[in-house]
């Protein structure tokens, strides 16, 4: 071994025991950081929770702008839709002036043809008489005078009603007064109507007769509600409810049947007219007999008159007004829709098939006949009947009356 390497390995030797002590000390690690103070803990969270605030704030600024906008175009609907129903109601309003001008000059000019050969027939049965009273005497001669008096007494029924009716010119929503010699009170008004001078119908699809009224007119509209507060504010009784939907020409609704018979007696009372509620049997003939659907035919058709599912503006939401709708063959509007009608007909009469005469029951239900603007097509149907208890005071049930003469 030469000295150098000699001295290299005595180095060795004495530092090989230190770097094992070395080797098996452990590794210091550096001392853990301090905990952050609770101070800035806090600060932070309140940091976070303003951050939120903030944001919830914002939200809630953005909510109420919308919500404003919202609200704006809401009352630009509003007012929208009100603009459009004023004009539908002017439009309505324009329509029904133009359709009872139209009504009003028709009736004139038939008025003035049925003078005209009433007159004619009457010459022709003044003369008849006279060569009946020339001719002699016997039964055959009585009852062809009795016939002949009774065409006069049709003549002169006919050209009382049509005379008082068309006297002077008037809306269709002012009914003309009835004439002082009529035995009317100065002022008071009846409902227009429409003389039916001999008429005849079948009261059930099975009946083998007909049933025939004679002198009877009927009224031409449902009673209005101008009508009916008419006397209402005469006789100090409460108006009843229109439900919103607007009084005038609107058929009056939610009046019992005590209601409606006080009404028909008030006018009966003023005008010395023998005006009253109809039995069942008028009604129906009045509306075109049964042995059909509805007074126009079998089909409903569409837009012929105010029911569920009828076709018209105001189906199965309210009433409308009276003349709305074509009238029936015998010149009578909306008996069938828009209110069901009292009749004065009770059940006992329609469990013994005798609707030809008024109850005279205080407390029996009613027959109720035409169905209603609530109601669907088959209620329309003229063999169609409710009974309803007299106290009953409905949105879907209105008046029509009769007037019955010698």
């Amino acid at each position: 071994m030469t000295r150098a390497g000699g001295i290299r390995f005595a180095v060795a030797a004495l530092l090989l025991p230190a770097t094992f002590a070395l080797a098996e000390q452990p590794a210091k690690r550096p001392p853990p950081a301090a905990p952050p103070a609770t101070g800035t803990v806090a600060t932070s969270r309140i940091q976070v929770l303003e951050a939120l605030l903030q944001s919830e704030q914002e939200n809630t600024r953005r909510l109420k702008d919308a919500l404003a906008t919202t609200t704006d175009k809401v009352s630009q609907l509003e007012t929208e839709l009100e603009g459009e129903r004023n004009a539908r109601r002017e439009s309505e309003a324009a329509a029904l002036r133009d359709h009872s001008e139209v009504t009003r000059l028709a009736r004139f000019a038939m008025t003035d043809g049925r003078i005209a050969a009433a007159r004619s027939a009457a010459a022709h049965l003044i003369a008849a008489i006279s060569v009946l009273e020339d001719a002699g005497h016997g039964t055959a001669l009585e009852k062809r005078t009795d016939s002949v008096r009774e065409d006069c007494r049709d003549l002169l029924a006919a050209l009382q009603l049509e005379t008082w009716q068309t006297a002077q010119p008037h809306n269709a929503a002012e009914p003309a007064d009835v004439p002082t010699e009529l035995g009317a009170a100065s002022g008071t008004r009846i409902p227009e109507m429409v003389l039916l001078a001999e008429r005849c119908g079948r009261l059930r699809p099975d009946a083998t007769e007909l049933t025939c009224v004679r002198h009877l007119a009927v009224s031409r509209y449902a009673v209005t509600f101008d009508e009916y507060d008419a006397y209402a504010q005469a006789t100090g009784r409460p108006l009843p409810p229109d439900n919103g939907w607007g009084r005038g020409r609107r058929p009056v609704i939610n009046v019992s049947f005590p209601e409606a018979v006080a009404y028909a007696d008030w006018l009966r009372a003023r005008t010395g007219q023998p005006v009253r509620l109809p039995t069942e049997a008028e009604w129906i003939i009045a509306a075109g007999g049964s042995g059909r659907n509805y007074p126009w035919g079998n089909d409903l058709g569409i837009d012929r008159a105010n029911c569920r599912w009828c076709g018209s503006p105001w189906d199965g939401s309210r009433t409308a007004p009276v003349g709305s709708f074509p009238p029936n063959d015998t010149g009578v509007f909306e008996i069938v829709g828009n209110v069901w009608q009292w009749t004065c007909s009770d059940v006992a009469a329609a469990a013994s098939s005798d609707a030809a005469k008024c109850a005279t029951s205080a407390g029996s239900r009613r027959i109720v006949k035409g169905g209603s603007w609530f109601n669907g097509p088959a209620e329309l149907d003229i063999d169609a009947r409710q009974f309803v208890a007299p106290t009953q005071a409905m949105p879907t049930l209105g008046i029509r009356l009769v007037l019955q003469g010698d």
